[in-house]
């Protein structure tokens, strides 16, 4: 299992932050190249306290993709939480490809 993983608020600079108050989820797209060959279940996961939490999961084949957003699970994170997406495939080759994008939001 692979993953890609937001930074949590505590561990960001005070630069980066910029006055914010807190973090949230704000969106994450996965997708599968066309031409992939593989099958890639990719998991939504909310990281808190040094617990997974699995908010969502689907199974993806070439030129599909999956989106999450703010709208549906509305989830503010505390300092040290982080969304992430994992990923694994089966039927895979070497010119698989697998996108994966996490956004979050600091707000006042």
């Amino acid at each position: 299992m692979t993953s890609k993983s937001t930074t949590g608020y505590s561990s960001s600079s005070a630069a980066t932050r910029r006055s914010s108050k807190y973090r949230e989820f704000h969106s994450a797209i996965a997708c599968v190249k066309s031409g992939s060959q593989g099958t890639y279940t990719i998991k939504l996961v909310l990281v808190s306290g040094g617990t997974d939490y699995q908010m969502d999961e689907v199974v993806l084949t070439a030129g599909e993709s999956a989106t999450w957003t703010n709208a549906e699970y509305g989830i503010e994170l505390a300092p040290a939480d982080t969304m992430k997406l994992e990923f694994s495939g089966a039927n895979t080759t070497g010119t698989d490809r697998v996108y994966l994008f996490l956004r979050t939001r600091d707000s006042i």
